[in-house]
């Protein structure tokens, strides 16, 4: 499985720096008044913060916690890890 890394800078869902570090509020606050790189403004209060629900980002620490038994790699770009992959070997006797 392949996942963003939430400590990687930019957002890929909504294309902007650090927005997925934001409060909460001002994270709805902008859906439901902008559309933020792929994601469409939002028609309601309660749409935004589904939208925001479901684009929610995995740390390290939450995909090992997912998948303990997983070997973890990490896609880097330049000095930051841009993406998490976790590859589960379920061999069988």
């Amino acid at each position: 499985m392949q996942t963003p890394n939430y400590w990687f800078p930019i957002e890929p869902h909504f294309l902007v720096p650090f927005f997925h570090w934001l409060p909460k509020p001002v994270r709805i606050w902008s859906v439901l008044h902008f559309n933020i790189g792929w994601v469409k403004k939002a028609r309601s209060h309660d749409k935004a913060k589904e939208i925001l629900e479901h684009r929610s980002l995995l740390s390290e620490k939450q995909l090992r916690g997912l998948f303990p038994d997983g070997t973890l790699y990490r896609e880097k770009l330049v000095f930051f890890t841009k993406s998490l992959i976790v590859i589960r070997n379920n061999k069988r006797a």
